[in-house]
């Protein structure tokens, strides 16, 4: 079962049959079943309490309302009350990947509750060629502040409005939604930066929320349960 959860991600079990196991926490630890995707029935299944934990290094000072927008509308897709904590500090600098699998929760959740992390790094590794933002497992999104202002470092925009696209759409990732599509307005389309410069730049604005298509992909990854 292993090999079949760590081999061609296009395969059958892997596009059917893992996510059928996937449902239960204790196979999904079992199986080793803790990519991107993998905890989507824990999402949006669930009506326990979502903890949603944020993480900066000590030199930042990232808007806390961009978390609790984040929060509010994770709330709203998932039907769960979501929970915002500070969980302190990450490392300055580039930080790997990896480091986010030591990340705890600061209080003690709810009982049942699902935890969902956000790490605000200055920037991480293993990094793409201008990627912003990533999911690392199950349950953790990943941004580069680094990234984003460099990006925006020629145009007026707003970095708030871009964390906040970054963690929908990593956010995205965790509950299974596609990436596909050419329309700008949705936020799990790879369109940011689009040659070089900020949507803005073409007549469209940064996506603040998941569009209609994704809406219906979310009811319809709920009813599928």
């Amino acid at each position: 079962m292993k090999l079949e959860v760590g081999g061609d991600p296009n395969s059958h079990f892997n596009q059917t049959t893992r996510f059928a196991l996937a449902k239960h926490p204790v196979l999904r630890t079992l199986f080793g079943l803790h990519n991107k995707g993998d905890a989507r029935a824990e999402y949006l299944q669930g009506s326990s309490p979502l903890v949603i934990e944020w993480f900066q290094p000590v030199s930042e000072n990232v808007d806390s309302s961009v978390v609790q927008k984040f929060a509010d509308l994770a709330e709203k897709y998932t039907g769960r009350q979501t929970r915002v904590i500070f969980g302190g500090d990450v490392s300055e600098g580039v930080i790997p990947l990896s480091a986010a699998d030591n990340l705890a929760l600061k209080a003690d959740p709810p009982f049942g509750s699902s935890a969902f992390y956000v790490v605000f790094a200055t920037d991480y590794q293993p990094k793409d060629s201008g990627e912003f933002s990533t999911t690392h497992g199950e349950s953790t999104a990943v941004i580069s502040l680094n990234a984003n202002r460099q990006f925006l470092a020629s145009y007026p925009q707003d970095l708030n409005n871009y964390l906040l696209a970054d963690l929908l759409h990593e956010f995205g990732n965790e509950i299974g939604l596609s990436e596909q599509g050419t329309d700008p307005s949705c936020l799990m389309d790879l369109h940011a930066g689009k040659d070089g410069q900020p949507l803005e730049s073409f007549g469209y604005t940064e996506p603040q929320d998941f569009c209609p298509a994704e809406v219906n992909e979310i009811n319809n990854i709920k009813a599928s349960f």
